[in-house]
C-alpha cells in the first residue's frame, strides 16, 4: 500500500478530513470549536491547532502508530524559520538566503535596494548576448521563487526572470 494511502486511512480513522485544496494539509474540528491542523510533506509534519492537549493527544497516537521523532516547538518548516512573539509568529528564510548566496557563490555581491530596474525591456534574441548556462539559470530561478514565500520584494523581478527559463 502506497505511504499517503496508509497515511489517509489513519487520518481518515481518526475523524480528520483532507483538505480539498491542499493535498498534504488535514484537519479536524473537535468539541467547542476546537480545531486539529496536520500538514505533511514528504517526511516533515506540522501540527497545530486551538487546544494544545488535543494537540498532544494526536502526536501521542501518531507515534504509536508511526515510527517518528517529536521535535518540540515550531523553529523550521520547509526551509523556513518561525520565531515566535509575543504577537504570534514571524516567519523568515534568511538561512535559505544565504544557503542560496553560497550555492551559486554570490556571498560578496552587494545589496540593493529595489531588485530590479523599474522599466524592462526585452532585448533582442542573442543580440550581443553572452551564452548562459541554462541549468545553472534554473535553478537560480527556482531557488528564488521559493524565497519569495517570504520575500514579496523580490517577486517581481523574479517572475521577470523566470519568463526567459526556456531561452537564459
Amino acid at each position: 500500500m502506497a505511504w499517503n494511502k496508509i497515511i489517509d486511512s489513519f487520518m481518515v480513522s481518526h475523524e480528520f478530513k483532507k483538505c480539498s485544496v491542499e493535498h498534504g494539509v488535514y484537519v479536524k474540528h473537535g468539541r467547542k470549536s476546537e480545531l486539529v491542523l496536520m500538514c505533511i510533506c514528504v517526511d516533515d509534519l506540522l501540527i497545530t491547532g486551538s487546544n494544545i492537549n488535543e494537540i498532544e493527544e494526536f502526536k501521542k497516537l501518531l507515534m504509536k502508530e508511526f515510527e517518528m521523532t517529536n521535535l518540540g516547538r515550531l523553529k523550521y518548516f520547509l526551509g523556513m524559520e518561525f520565531i515566535e512573539i509575543e504577537q504570534g509568529l514571524i516567519v523568515n528564510q534568511k538561512k535559505y538566503a544565504l544557503e542560496i548566496l553560497a550555492r551559486f557563490d554570490m556571498e560578496e555581491c552587494n545589496n540593493v535596494v529595489t531588485p530590479a530596474e523599474g522599466k524592462f525591456t526585452d532585448a533582442a534574441e542573442g543580440e550581443g548576448e553572452e551564452s548562459v548556462d541554462g541549468t545553472l539559470y534554473k535553478q537560480v530561478i527556482g531557488s528564488l521563487r521559493y524565497l519569495c514565500n517570504s520575500r514579496p520584494d523580490i517577486c517581481f523581478a523574479v517572475g521577470v526572470l523566470s519568463r526567459f527559463m526556456q531561452k537564459p
